[in-house]
């Protein structure tokens, strides 16, 4: 679909703007004025994106000190999911950042406040319905008791190390791990799961305003999973980041009662479920994070640690 068809379709709505704001995993996000934006989905289609909706209204509902997506409407154009949401207030923390306006340490705090936040939230059945990456169903299906792992996977996963791409039936023998010790965890959470600085928007005093681009890796889980990838991608490529990393890991611990076996297992996990996200064939400097990630001796002793047990 051409820009032109969607401003087409906006202008039948009644918008007479039309901007294109930015790209995220999940779509292309455009401002139309009047407080909305209209976003158009690479692959979700209405059926999927009225699930998301109902988890926006639940997470709107959960008292968060930061704004969330609202979607005040879903269509469908020329065989793409297209909707219509509220516009969400401030800055992109990691431009904010770029810019000077932000320093390090606010931008750092911001995150933990987003984190510490969501972890107070509760789950629901419309979280569980979310799908993640490109998978065709949720990771959670309604079962007799509770709700378990869709994903099964079959045999162990191989010793990770940097070579070939991670392939589906690891990813689906991680996630079954990964959510198969979320469910028995003490009060799984809405999970962003790509809670990056460029997801965030932020006041000009560097405080958190919303939280967008929910859908890549949006799920219900243990905090931790979500704690473990905030420290991670706070800053992924820079001179710092590992010492950064670090920061992070030592202060969720001490916070939150985490451990480090539990923050990095969850870590390994990520790497594994994301590295091909971004390229098919592994060629980007996502599948090298993740690669670097799983090639660290703490991270590769967690994912075989028993700290679950």
């Amino acid at each position: 679909m051409t820009h032109e068809q969607l401003k087409d379709h906006f202008a039948k709505q009644g918008y007479r703007r039309f901007g294109l704001l930015g790209e995220g995993m999940e779509g292309v996000v455009f401002a139309l004025g009047d407080g909305h934006v209209g976003k158009l989905w690479f692959r979700r289609q209405p059926a999927e994106l009225r699930f998301i909706t109902d988890f926006y209204e639940h997470l709107g509902s959960q008292g968060l000190p930061f704004a969330v997506p609202r979607m005040v409407d879903v269509d469908e154009v020329r065989g793409h999911g297209v909707t219509i949401e509220r516009e969400l207030p401030g800055r992109n923390l990691r431009e904010a950042v770029a810019a000077g306006a932000v320093s390090v340490d606010t931008a750092a705090s911001c995150m933990l406040t987003v984190v510490t936040e969501l972890a107070k939230t509760t789950g629901s059945a419309s979280t569980r319905r979310l799908t993640v990456l490109d998978e065709p169903a949720p990771m959670w299906q309604p079962g007799p008791v509770r709700y378990a792992p869709s994903w099964t996977g079959g045999s162990p996963v191989p010793t990770p190390t940097c070579g070939t791409p991670s392939t589906g039936s690891m990813r689906r023998s991680l996630a079954s791990t990964t959510w198969s010790t979320a469910s028995v965890r003490p009060a799984p959470s809405p999970s962003s799961g790509d809670l990056v600085p460029a997801n965030v928007l932020v006041t000009p005093a560097g405080e958190p305003a919303a939280l967008l681009d929910w859908g890549f890796l949006s799920t219900e889980a243990d905090p931790a999973f979500e704690a473990s990838i905030a420290a991670g991608v706070f800053d992924m490529y820079g001179p710092a980041a590992r010492s950064l990393d670090d920061e992070w890991v030592e202060t969720l611990c001490r916070l939150f009662g985490h451990t480090p076996h539990e923050l990095l297992f969850y870590r390994a996990v990520y790497a594994l479920l994301t590295s091909n996200s971004y390229d098919a064939e592994g060629k980007d400097g996502h599948f090298a994070w993740c690669a670097a990630a799983l090639n660290r001796p703490d991270i590769t002793e967690a994912l075989w640690s028993d700290w679950a047990a």
